[in-house]
């Protein structure tokens, strides 16, 4: 029995599609991706749950404290948004260096700051929400201006 060329191309679908779930689990687990990316049906496992971020002054210049300017505000909390879409997505590989320049907008008068980035969790074992991770970046305004990240801490 010879196979069509559309028989051929409907085999290799249907086996992609039986071996992906396998491979997805594991990018997952590797990378730290979200299951919901991806094309994996790992979505089915997690629901979606919150990012939280959080911006700590480490040392400010103590001759000016001026409040952000509703535009610098706004900007500085879409570039959360964002950040915490890509978060959700990629996990520790998002990298919150735009945030980071917004921060320096708004606040001018901050020398060095910090971000802090949790994501939660149902812990299988227990039903039970949790924060699953932590991630903490420390930055300076570097001599030009600019937001230079100093030290980032991920479990």
């Amino acid at each position: 029995m010879k196979l069509t060329t559309k028989q051929r191309i409907v085999k290799v679908g249907l086996a992609i599609l039986a071996v992906w779930p396998l491979i997805h689990i594991g990018v997952v687990h590797k990378t730290g991706i979200s299951p919901w990316r991806g094309f994996g049906w790992g979505m089915y496992t997690q629901p979606v749950l919150d990012v939280r971020v959080g911006l700590r002054s480490l040392e400010a210049d103590p001759s000016s404290k001026p409040s952000p300017t509703p535009a610098a505000k706004a900007a500085l909390l879409e570039e959360m948004k964002a950040y915490i879409k890509h978060y959700q997505a990629l996990g520790a590989n998002a990298k919150p260096g735009r945030i980071a320049r917004a921060v320096l907008i708004a606040y001018p008068h901050f020398r060095s700051f910090e971000i802090n980035t949790s994501q939660y969790a149902l812990d299988t074992k227990t039903a039970l929400i949790v924060e699953d991770r932590s991630d903490r970046f420390t930055y300076r305004r570097s001599t030009n201006g600019d937001a230079e990240l100093v030290h980032s801490r991920s479990p």
